[in-house]
């Protein structure tokens, strides 16, 4: 039968990683410090955390901690792909004979895995990625173990998708004329805008939005905004912050 840890050691593990996610961290330090409390207080034989690429549509590996296991074998998914992906689209998963279910992927029935649960990194109503525990037996998963793992995820989703940006900002380097037509798309110009102004023609502006997109793993002019807010870029002209 599955266990979690005692009351007092989830609550002291929790409070931790709160504060641990509060801070500034390295991104893969803090991915494998999330893998490692959900196995730990779930005491489970792994876990394992994918976050979810606009650009690519798949959910992306980003670490596992399983003993002996394979990473070479770990793939991306779609949503409603695998257990990953059903989680990520539809919610919490118990998976209690993982060989059987509609889930399984050969390659992890290969290296033995029996059962596990899974739920979605949220921030608001926004998916953002998928944290799952696992095991090479046929535990008894409960909805305890799954408000658990939920709560570990709240409580780290906000801090690694703040650290994976900002583990992407030195790679988005943009040209000056790109950083200009991104600071322009910020304050809400259009591209026929943009054109006039710059003394160049719609279709080179397109392809700088299209530039500034592709280095910003984004699929929208809105999503490459939002991803540029974050990483605190803020154009000349931008309205301020409200208090």
């Amino acid at each position: 039968m599955s266990r979690t840890a005692p009351a007092e050691a989830v609550l002291e593990a929790i409070c931790d990683m709160a504060l641990v996610a509060s801070e500034p961290l390295e991104f893969d330090s803090l991915a494998r410090r999330t893998v490692d409390v959900a196995r730990d207080l779930l005491h489970t034989d792994g876990a394992s955390l994918f976050l979810w690429h606009e650009r690519s549509g798949r959910l992306a590996p980003v670490t596992a901690n399983d003993p002996g296991w394979d990473i070479r074998a770990v793939r991306s998914f779609l949503p409603g792909e695998g257990v990953t992906g059903a989680t990520f689209k539809g919610g919490p998963l118990i998976i209690r004979d993982y060989p059987t279910s509609g889930h399984a992927v050969p390659t992890a029935v290969a290296q033995g895995l029996r059962s596990g649960i899974a739920v979605p990194l949220t921030i608001g109503r926004r998916r953002v990625g998928v944290l799952s525990a696992r095991s090479r037996r046929s535990l008894a998963w409960s909805q305890q173990h799954v408000r658990l793992l939920a709560l570990i995820a709240s409580v780290v989703a906000p801090g690694l998708e703040a650290a994976s940006r900002q583990a992407r900002a030195p790679l988005l380097r943009l040209t000056p004329r790109e950083t200009q037509v991104l600071a322009d798309l910020m304050v809400g110009k259009r591209a026929r805008t943009i054109a006039r102004d710059c003394g160049i023609t719609e279709a080179t502006v397109r392809t700088h939005i299209r530039a500034v997109l592709d280095k910003f793993g984004v699929n929208s002019q809105l999503a490459a905004v939002v991803l540029a807010r974050d990483l605190g870029f803020v154009p000349d002209g931008a309205p301020p912050e409200p208090l």
